[in-house]
Formats: structure tokens, C-alpha cells, sequence
């Protein structure tokens, strides 16, 4: 029996591969001769969203069914967890918690699974982050650190309860390239370890004192 990664890390060069080919026959035709690089550029992610539309439950699910149920399961614990739990609750400081519940950050947040791509959905995650930040930043005297991040990042997600996380996490952990370095790679790194933090979170008893 495989694991999702494993059949992932089969499937992601051929994929891959497959992309490069289609956009390197685009970019060799004469008609594209003289193309900028932003052209082209555009021409490497059309080639890719069409690809990862008409795959994208294969990519997602390797597995099929189990994978599916793997992801239910945490949704079910998610959800356990976030109707007991409470932007205090989880460490968001208490000069933070005047934002809560991030409404922004979470409206951002619920458009992932409409992306295909993994390059589309770090660019979600990014924005849910971008978001995080900038109210972060407006409480005076404070320069938010990915300590202050942290928490938020762990409360919007229970908050929002993203549908097939873990699978998505393995989607764009094996199809992200290029697209997971620099900042992108950083915020992608923390969500991922927000993830990892719910996932050993217990049952406490319901928090009233905040939202």
C-alpha cells in the first residue's frame, strides 16, 4: 500500500515534465518569436492551470478514497477544536485580539480550494498571510515577528477549515518548483507548521471570554 507522498513524488516529475514540454513547443513556435518574458510567462501558467484543471483529482487524491478520508478526518478534528477554542485560547497576544476574527485573512483563506494550481494556491496562502500582517502591523508600537503570526495563522485556520488540507499540502509540497523559494517559500513553511500544530491540538473546554 502506498502513502499519499509516495504516489505523489511518482505522478509530480511526469506532470511536471508533461508542462515544461507543451510550454516549451509553445514558446519554440515562430509565431511567439520576440514574445517578452511576461508573455511568456503567462503562456507557462495557462498551460498549467489547463493541466491541473483536467487532472486535479488524480494529483489531489492519488490514493482515492483513502486520502479523502485521511482529510475528513482532520476537517472532523478541526472543527472538534474550533468550537471550543477562542482567539485567546490559542496565544493570539493580547493586543492582537481586537482584529479578531480576521475577517479578511479568512475570506482569503476560503478561496483555496478553488485554485487548481500550486502555484495559485501559495498565492492564496500568501494573501492570507499578506493579510494577517498588515492588521498585525497596525497595533501601535508593534512590529509583528512570525511569533505574533503563528497563532493567528492557527486560528484563522480552524476558523475557516479549509476542505482537503492535508492533500493539499502534499500537492503543493510535490508540484510547487520554482514557486516555493523565496517569501513565498517562508509563508508557505509556517502555514504548513500551523497545520502541523492543529493536528496535536486537544479538546478544552469551551472558551466565552473571547472570540
Amino acid at each position: 500500500m502506498h502513502h499519499g507522498g509516495e504516489l505523489m513524488d511518482d505522478k509530480a516529475p511526469r506532470l511536471t515534465a508533461s508542462i515544461k514540454a507543451i510550454t516549451a513547443e509553445i514558446k519554440a513556435d515562430p509565431s511567439w518569436e520576440g514574445a517578452t518574458p511576461t508573455l511568456l510567462e503567462s503562456a507557462e501558467v495557462t498551460v498549467e492551470r489547463a493541466a491541473f484543471a483536467r487532472l486535479y483529482l488524480h494529483v489531489l487524491f492519488p490514493n482515492g478514497d483513502g486520502d479523502i478520508a485521511r482529510d475528513q478526518v482532520l476537517s472532523e478534528h478541526i472543527r472538534r477544536v474550533s468550537s471550543v477554542t477562542s482567539a485567546r485560547s490559542v496565544g493570539v497576544a493580547a493586543g492582537h485580539r481586537w482584529a479578531a476574527p480576521y475577517p479578511r485573512a479568512q475570506r482569503h483563506l476560503r478561496h483555496l480550494p478553488v485554485y487548481r494550481t500550486p502555484r495559485d494556491k501559495l498565492a492564496c496562502i500568501m494573501r492570507c498571510v499578506t493579510s494577517i500582517m498588515a492588521v498585525l502591523g497596525l497595533t501601535e508600537g508593534s512590529t509583528p515577528s512570525a511569533d505574533d503570526l503563528t497563532p493567528v495563522l492557527v486560528y484563522v485556520i480552524l476558523k475557516v477549515n479549509p476542505p482537503s488540507l492535508l492533500s493539499t499540502i502534499e500537492l503543493v509540497n510535490a508540484l510547487g518548483g520554482s514557486a516555493l523559494q523565496g517569501e513565498a517559500l517562508y509563508w508557505w513553511t509556517q502555514f504548513c507548521a500551523a497545520v502541523a500544530y492543529i493536528k496535536t491540538m486537544d479538546y478544552p473546554r469551551p472558551d466565552n471570554n473571547d472570540t
